[in-house]
């Protein structure tokens, strides 16, 4: 584990004033906190064109003045409800070791995130917009590559190992991982179950230790 840095190693008197300088105003976060929870739930509720600035106002109870102040242009705050951290924390938890374990863990993870008909309704209004805007869309692949991060990082280093086949494309297994459970949640809009978990992730893992 990293060792804290004590005040000379940051310079002294000179980083504690810098710290101190960039301390964020926690009523500032909470605000911000606020505006992006109802945004991203009147999102999640009735799509782009229901989540006004009006509404947000008086889900948030924050005014249209200190609204507009933190988000000048109201698609940099719809943007940012739909991918920030309201809208749920990318997977981090620790590899174990045991490739199947791991991915089993992840598509768990999955399951759960789009199981909550709240976070799959903001989703699909991501994508909706998506279609239609191209920062949208930006927005949408910044965000599914952050969120499958760990899943690709998984992926390479089982590759790296020798656990899943040498010539596997990470990239594409990782749209292959994710597909099924999008197919399901968006398309047939059926709920993620444990067993459809296994199937999936067992499946794959066939695929991708054959030949090995």
């Amino acid at each position: 584990m990293p060792q804290a840095r004590t005040a000379g190693s940051l310079g002294g008197s000179g980083g504690g004033a810098t710290s101190r300088r960039r301390r964020v105003d926690p009523r500032v976060v909470q605000t911000r906190s606020l505006v992006l929870t109802a945004a991203y739930r009147l999102l999640a509720e009735h799509g782009l064109a229901g989540a006004t600035v009006e509404k947000v106002t008086e889900y948030s109870g924050v005014s249209r003045s200190t609204i507009y102040r933190h988000w000048p242009n109201p698609s940099d705050l719809y943007l940012e409800a739909l991918t920030s951290s309201e809208n749920g924390y990318p997977y981090d938890d620790p590899a174990t070791g045991n490739l199947a374990a791991d991915l089993h863990a992840y598509g768990r993870h999955l399951a759960d995130r789009l199981n909550d008909p709240v976070y799959a309704a903001a989703f699909a209004a991501l994508m909706a917009e998506a279609k239609r805007d191209a920062v949208y869309a930006e927005a949408q692949q910044r965000l599914i590559s952050e969120r499958s991060r760990q899943l690709l990082r998984t992926l390479r280093d089982a590759v790296r190992h020798g656990e899943l086949r040498a010539d596997l494309n990470v990239k594409e297994a990782a749209h292959a991982f994710i597909e099924p459970f999008a197919y399901d949640c968006f398309l047939l809009h059926r709920r993620i179950t444990p067993a459809r978990v296994r199937q999936v992730v067992d499946g794959l893992l066939a695929g991708w230790t054959a030949g090995r």
